[in-house]
């Protein structure tokens, strides 16, 4: 927030997926201390493949989450969907309803692995996508991945936001200087869901 002031965080939440209520009692008592109105936060993670989860069952804790959520007071922050592991088993269709509720569609992408960007679009056509993982193990290569994946964002035109999932791309000291550094592509990014011109890079 220091270098982006209006940076947009989605808080995601790991916890017990046999108690969707305690999670979303977890999750408020963070978003009212971490989040600020427009932020988002995302319950779950990979229930398909972490835990085994049928695609009926995720629709059922989506439903859960959801009512927990609304039982307590009001925050004005966007709820993004738990996304799915896209090299699990996995079918959307039984989740139609249930994630029609939520603000955002939330998707993992990784090299070779990246269908579920334009796959949910079939079910979720007015919905916009927030994806929450995104990288390659490829940590030669990664830099330019990240690059190439966030143009293809900014070109659906329909992803408000993705996060890269550093630690697992590059060697800590790598991925820092590498943000540090800051992209034409980061730039253009923001340039896409910003009025204001991009952030100038740290030193």
């Amino acid at each position: 927030r220091q270098a982006i002031p209006d940076v947009r965080v989605c808080l995601r939440l790991f916890g017990d997926p046999r108690n969707p209520a305690a999670l979303a009692q977890h999750g408020h008592a963070l978003a009212q201390t971490y989040l600020r109105p427009g932020d988002a936060l995302t319950p779950g993670n990979e229930w398909n493949l972490e835990n085994g989860f049928t695609p009926q069952e995720v629709a059922h804790w989506s439903y859960e989450f959801l009512n927990s959520w609304g039982s307590l007071p009001p925050l004005d922050i966007h709820l993004v969907t738990p996304a799915l592991s896209p090299g699990a088993p996995h079918d959307f269709g039984p989740l139609t309803e249930a994630w029609g509720l939520y603000d955002y569609i939330g998707v993992h992408a990784y090299l070779g692995l990246e269908g579920h960007l334009t796959k949910v679009r079939d079910y979720w056509p007015n919905k916009e996508v927030w994806v929450t993982e995104f990288g390659t193990d490829r940590k030669a290569e990664a830099a330019a991945y990240a690059e190439s994946f966030l143009r293809r964002c900014v070109d659906l035109g329909y992803v408000t936001a993705a996060a890269w999932f550093l630690w697992d791309c590059l060697p800590e000291k790598e991925w820092r200087a590498w943000v540090a550094r800051g992209t034409p592509t980061e730039t253009a990014l923001y340039n896409a869901t910003h009025s204001a011109p991009g952030p100038t890079p740290p030193d």
